[in-house]
């Protein structure tokens, strides 16, 4: 299974599907007042993905670029909320590396990199304070459930010295599940 990640083509056909799997169950017509944006997110959040999942990096191209095209489509799609986004990305990206600095010195190894930290900045600039935090949740849980699954199938955890978990995967993907349906909302709640 390993080698399949290794193979660019393969990922690329996985991602196109499953990115369009989503986007067809969601209705197409809902994605026509932002198709433009819509497909050059998808591109970018492919891009960091395939790379991550290959290679345990996201390129500072896709991500950055991520950032700037989530500021120039809300100045768009909704230009009054430019400077929420614009707060949301920058509060992500200190969060997380923040955070990704604090296990670093507690455990001594990465747990979180500042490619993972500049992705949910994009993710903030796209989806702003309110739809961006369910990136998060929904990234953490997926995260867990396949350690979990990990653990149930090989009997032990994935020591995480010797073996990573590439979470640009998920956070892309939970980036482009929230950017088509909305975070999701509690009975009772507005």
């Amino acid at each position: 299974m390993n080698h399949l990640f290794q193979n660019q083509a393969f990922l690329l056909w996985l991602h196109v599907t499953v990115y369009g799997a989503l986007t067809i169950g969601m209705g197409l017509n809902a994605l026509t007042w932002g198709l433009g944006w819509s497909l050059l997110l998808a591109c970018g959040l492919i891009a960091a993905s395939t790379t991550d999942a290959r290679k345990f990096i996201i390129p500072d191209w896709a991500s950055l670029g991520l950032i700037v095209f989530g500021i120039a489509a809300t100045a768009v799609l909704r230009p009054d909320s430019v400077a929420w986004h614009v707060l949301t990305a920058i509060a992500w990206f200190l969060a997380l590396g923040v955070l990704s600095e604090i296990y670093l010195r507690w455990k001594g190894i990465d747990g979180l990199g500042l490619g993972d930290a500049k992705l949910m900045a994009a993710g903030g600039a796209w989806l702003g304070p309110y739809e961006s935090p369910s990136v998060l949740l929904i990234a953490s849980v997926a995260g867990i459930a396949i350690l979990t699954g990990f653990r149930i199938v090989h009997g032990r955890l994935i020591d995480l010295r010797t073996q990573r978990l590439p979470f640009g995967v998920i956070l892309s993907l939970s980036i482009w599940y929230i950017w088509l349906y909305g975070a999701p909302r509690l009975p009772g709640l507005t």
